[in-house]
């Protein structure tokens, strides 16, 4: 069993199953899925009981939301993971500037606070992009936020299977493990793990 404590990244490239991996924690514990973008009804039928979806499309907006409403709303629900999916998709490369690296260092420190007072854990959904694969400095959204980020899981495709490699405070320890991922299943010398909060 693999825990994920704190503020957890899945990125990769798309089609490399981050979201089926990130759902498959949903199955025992309340979540509230923040999605900046259309997600298929069929890949969250079988959750619904335990998610709760918000749908946003500005940046400023989910920075309203993470610093004003979505305290009480984690408390009411009893809310034990929060995934966004996508922060990448709010950010359009061509507008990087100042603002843009300010509105990240907000939400990066709203969502440390969200998980210090609460213990609500988080797991932020991101495209691979802009960067090498042997990169672990995020440079889209900042030093910051690399030193933010407990656990980074990076999602591979080498041959046509995919795999994580799971970076533990990437930024300091480089730590690293290396599981398959087999129907959304993680795989490690042919035994099942499980990825849990």
């Amino acid at each position: 069993m693999i825990y994920l404590l704190g503020i957890t990244e899945f990125y990769g490239n798309n089609g490399n199953d981050k979201i089926d991996v990130a759902l498959s924690l949903v199955e025992h514990h309340n979540t509230l899925l923040i999605s900046t973008k259309i997600i298929s009804f069929f890949k969250i039928e079988s959750f619904k009981k335990n998610m709760l979806i918000f749908r946003i499309d500005e940046l400023n907006k989910l920075n309203i939301i993470l610093k004003y409403k979505i305290r009480d709303f984690i408390i009411d629900n009893s809310i034990e993971l929060v995934i966004i999916d996508s922060l990448e998709h709010l950010v359009y490369y061509e507008d990087l500037n100042k603002e843009i690296y300010k509105s990240i260092t907000e939400i990066i420190t709203n969502i440390k606070q969200i998980n210090y007072s609460l213990k609500t854990r988080f797991i932020l959904i991101n495209i691979n992009t802009n960067k090498p694969l042997t990169d672990y400095y995020n440079n889209v959204f900042g030093l910051e936020w690399n030193y933010s980020v407990n656990t980074k899981i990076e999602f591979i495709t080498r041959n046509n299977i995919k795999f994580i490699k799971i970076r533990i405070s990437p930024v300091l320890d480089k730590l690293e493990f290396e599981y398959q991922i087999r129907k959304g299943k993680l795989y490690f010398n042919e035994t099942n793990i499980k990825l849990n909060i």
